[in-house]
């Protein structure tokens, strides 16, 4: 908990919430106000901002839909955009400031939301950057918007705030003093002492500027070192989800009887990948979703005992032949029945010594004639 016994100063790191933010006008316009004075400026003069970006786009998008009949040279497939084209007319409209190499990959649609993306992350700032790492990393919001709104405060504070002759400007220094004892270690009641004292001495002046550079770096140091731990477990994420990726793939396409009684051909592996991978459909949050996790999101009870009843049936999917057994033998005591039933009928036909049964000496044979 940061100091707060005057003006509240430093009440952002660790009580940071959507609330404070707002005030701040939100973690887009977080940063300092030459910072923000350049993006305005930047905005003014049409060099990228992101509205003009994305009215740039849509201008763009009716300007293709308009002229979609028209022909087209170079297009090999009138029915398939050309991305690559698309991304090159973009750039030489000014929509984009990208290299030629990132121009030139663009083959599908999703390569060119990609190329969109970039463009943006391109024009945003060291601490707009900085608050997208720490949110795609995990870094709780709450502590986003605390680090953030305290490095905004440290770095807005110029040496003539700190050397004002007014209670603010001795408020400050004092606060400044504090708040670097505390960073030191030191318990709130001998930072409290320590402050009072440089005051007193007249040396306040001198020790809230050393204050101020110590607590800016003391700040940035601590969010830095949470952003890398975050972004190592971040990237040990990704690769264990890639790990598992290439795992399952392999399992998919090397298991030839993944299942005690079922054997599986190359058509129906490829069937199965499939399912597992591709995505139909996107949740609420914008997540995609494969056909067996769209039906498990519609259907939760009727899924969940599905797949613990199929679970049981296979003594936990190891044998299938519990449930196809169980069908089988149901089939083949059919199948006896009725032989049973036709063996009986028949021999009930035949008389004994093995003259013809009356239904045999009725039956004709063919070009019989009936003479009787």
């Amino acid at each position: 908990m940061i100091w707060d016994e005057e003006n509240g100063l430093f009440d952002a790191l660790g009580n940071g919430t959507e609330e404070d933010m707002d005030k701040l006008g939100g973690l887009e316009d977080l940063g300092s106000d030459n910072d923000k004075e350049k993006n305005n400026n930047k905005s003014d003069e049409g060099d990228g901002g992101d509205d003009e970006l994305f009215e740039s786009q849509e201008g763009v998008a009716e300007e293709v839909d308009q002229n979609k009949d028209e022909p087209e040279e170079d297009v090999e497939d009138m029915s398939s955009p050309n991305y690559a084209s698309i991304a090159k007319a973009l750039a030489e409209d000014g929509v984009l400031d990208l290299d030629s190499e990132s121009l030139e990959s663009v083959k599908n649609a999703d390569d060119l939301i990609d190329l969109f993306k970039k463009q943006i992350d391109n024009h945003l700032d060291e601490t707009q950057k900085r608050i997208k790492t720490a949110l795609e990393t995990g870094v709780p919001v709450d502590e986003v918007q605390g680090y953030e709104k305290t490095l905004n405060i440290l770095n807005s504070i110029k040496e003539d705030d700190i050397n004002a002759e007014t209670e603010d400007g001795e408020n400050l220094r004092r606060q400044l003093i504090y708040q670097d004892y505390i960073n030191r270690g030191f318990k709130p009641e001998r930072a409290k002492k320590e402050a009072d004292k440089s005051v007193d001495n007249g040396t306040d002046k001198e020790d809230a500027l050393e204050a101020l550079e110590s607590s800016k770096d003391y700040f940035k140091s601590e969010y830095d070192e949470i952003l890398k731990e975050k972004e190592e477990e971040h990237k040990a994420f990704v690769q264990k989800q890639k790990k598992e990726a290439e795992d399952f793939k392999n399992m998919v396409f090397n298991e030839r009887e993944p299942i005690a009684g079922i054997t599986l051909d190359k058509k129906m592996q490829n069937q199965i990948y499939e399912t597992a991978t591709k995505a139909v459909a996107k949740d609420e949050n914008g997540n995609p979703m494969t056909a067996l996790q769209k039906y498990a999101k519609e259907n939760k009870v009727e899924y969940n005992y599905k797949l613990n009843l199929l679970y049981t049936l296979t003594d936990g999917f190891k044998d299938i032949g519990k449930v196809i057994d169980k069908e089988v033998n149901k089939q083949s005591k059919k199948k006896i029945s009725n032989l049973e039933k036709m063996l009986k009928s028949d021999s009930s036909s035949f008389s004994i010594g093995g003259s013809r049964s009356s239904r045999e000496s009725n039956t004709k044979l063919p070009g019989e004639l009936d003479l009787s």
